[in-house]
């Protein structure tokens, strides 16, 4: 067989390696082992940089295995196996040899790296569904890996709403696939674009949103992102919750049919959680919530631009590469923040300004001032215009100055942490952790250079610099003033804003849970009160029955021989007018 007959089957190895090394024993025991470990997302990483297309047909898999990669999932497979990557290495350094689940996250690891693979190559519906859940619920291993109170409470949130979530997206699936008899992602989209069923879109829209944080629907990411190993929170933010979105973009009808009402509503949600996310996200005290509040605000502009190609199928050719790049963009930049709360939890021995410089550059980028923050904002921006939606630019240039605030915040409680290591000596970050980290900085920041798009990345043209850059500066000055009049000098502003937890509305729905649990356990104490004393009655009432009884004996033994002799007499009564009343002879 020839070199490029073979070529296709390298799929199988983007998914098949990442599940053998889940399998090796002596995980970060053995040097080999670990090795292996580390290599797990580098096949797909190698295909998504240097083959333009495959295709593979594997008949004897489930239904009928059909693997893809083509322009558009070869940007995110690149960017996903990267961070993948960068992140193993520095969870190599961030596990302590005495962590108990050393291997056990190795193996969670590795079953969650092979389901996000196998979701961005399947174009068969059972592939896809297979890799999806694959990754979702290995995942619930990695967040709850800590294993105290506020990583419980983390890990049970996410399984909760990702059983949500799987449920409404197998709904759809099943239902769209057998309206239209579909096996492929492809025949999916275009039988939801033949039978224009709102309903099957939504459940398709709502099931994926879970993943990708659509406001009512994003609680898990502010409760388990601050409490999931800070390599897991890098991987749960930059590259996870990107399956969500894809979904949407491979499910949807996108570019085929107009849906007005579903993508209005998708536009609006959107929007709504990109604001309201910043406002809760600004009264966090630790970094890892406000970013996975930026998180959630992020991938409301993204499901606002979603619903706009939904809603006008003609923006789908121009706003695809600019999507693709905002996906790419905020994943490896978010990721780079993530992994750098490690390196500010563990001072290394570097001058402050050059670590500052390195946990500031992801930031003003996620803010679009630097690096990919630029063209991605401009893609955008021109896209929406030539599509006749600049109230939607507008909307989310907005959206961009709560980001700035989100990252200036971000870098604030930055550097209260990197004090308080200070002052408590913590050991400096492994090696390992600093490559990784670095790693993730180079890739975020050259990012345009490197990325394959289905069109060139478009730097923008001098003139609409101003355009992209005021809500950066706008943001960047409400934040110094924000810090210089109210948190510099009103150190009590900073207690009170250490009260707020992450989990809002979780938090709400407690309130009113919990005054339903004070009921139900009042009501269950009140019935148990009820209870004794109507075994006390039943008792009392029983003792008095009895008496009673024991004082009828001798009344039922006069009853007896009263009712004895009439008992007799009746019978032979009955005997003797038998033969007069019947006709017999």
């Amino acid at each position: 067989m020839s070199a490029s007959a073979l070529l296709p089957w390298s799929l199988t190895v983007v998914v098949a390696w990442p599940l053998l090394v889940a399998s090796l024993p002596g995980l970060f025991e053995r040097r080999l082992a670990t090795l292996a470990w580390l290599s797990g997302p580098l096949p797909a990483l190698a295909l998504a940089l240097w083959v333009p297309s495959l295709e593979l047909t594997l008949e004897a898999w489930l239904l009928g295995g059909h693997w893809l990669l083509d322009e558009t999932r070869r940007p995110l497979l690149a960017m996903s196996a990267l961070l993948w990557a960068l992140a193993g290495g520095y969870a190599w350094g961030y596990l302590a040899p005495e962590d108990p689940h050393r291997r056990r996250f190795a193996r969670l690891w590795s079953l969650s790296l092979a389901g996000n693979l196998l979701l961005l190559v399947a174009e068969d519906i059972p592939s896809f569904y297979l890799g999806f859940a694959l990754m979702t619920f290995a995942a619930f291993g990695l967040v709850l890996h800590h294993g105290d109170e506020g990583a419980r409470r983390g890990a049970w949130a996410y399984l909760l709403l990702a059983l949500v979530g799987e449920g409404l997206i197998l709904a759809g699936l099943l239902w769209a696939a057998g309206e239209s008899g579909a096996l492929t992602l492809t025949a999916l989209r275009q039988g939801l674009a033949g039978s224009g069923n709102h309903a099957m879109v939504v459940l398709l829209w709502l099931g994926f949103g879970v993943k990708a944080g659509v406001l009512g629907l994003h609680l898990w990411l502010p409760l388990a992102h601050p409490v999931a190993p800070t390599p897991a929170s890098a991987v749960l933010s930059g590259v996870m919750v990107k399956a969500g979105v894809w979904g949407w973009w491979q499910t949807l009808p996108l570019g085929l049919v107009a849906l007005p009402l579903p993508g209005s509503l998708m536009i609006a949600l959107g929007l709504l959680g990109a604001f309201l996310a910043v406002l809760y996200g600004l009264f966090m005290s630790e970094a890892k919530a406000v970013l996975a509040y930026s998180t959630v605000s992020q991938l409301g502009m993204l499901a606002a631009l979603t619903g706009a190609v939904l809603h006008s199928p003609e923006l789908w050719p121009a706003l695809l590469p600019a999507l693709l790049l905002f996906a790419a963009h905020h994943g490896l930049n978010k990721g780079a923040l993530f992994l750098g709360v490690g390196i500010a939890r563990h001072p290394p021995r570097l001058p402050f300004w050059l670590v500052g410089a390195g946990l500031a550059l992801p930031a003003w980028a996620l803010a679009g001032a630097l690096a990919s923050g630029l063209p991605t904002k401009w893609m955008i921006k021109a896209g929406l215009h030539d599509g006749g939606w600049s109230g939607l630019a507008l909307a989310l240039s907005w959206a961009a100055v709560g980001t700035t605030l989100l990252m200036a915040r971000t870098l604030w409680c930055l550097y209260r942490e990197w004090q308080q290591a200070v002052e408590a000596e913590v050991p400096p970050a492994s090696r390992a952790m600093l490559v990784g980290w670095l790693g993730s900085l180079a890739a975020a920041t050259l990012l345009p250079a490197w990325l394959v798009l289905p069109e060139a990345i478009q730097l923008p043209p001098r003139g609409e610099l101003w355009g992209l850059l005021w809500p950066v500066m706008l943001g960047g000055t409400l934040a110094l003033v924000a810090i210089q009049q109210l948190l510099g000098r009103h150190p009590a502003v900073e207690a009170a804003m250490a009260s707020w937890r992450p989990g809002d509305l979780w938090w709400l729905a407690q309130g009113p849970l919990r005054r339903r649990r004070d009921e139900l356990n009042r009501g269950l104490a009140s019935l148990h009160h009820h209870n004794a004393r109507w075994r006390e009655a039943r008792q009392h009432w029983g003792e008095r029955l009895m008496r009673g009884l024991d004082g009828l004996e001798g009344v039922e033994t006069l009853l007896r021989w009263l009712l004895l002799p009439l008992v007799l007499g009746m019978g032979a009564l009955l005997i003797w007018g038998l033969p007069v009343t019947l006709p017999l002879g």
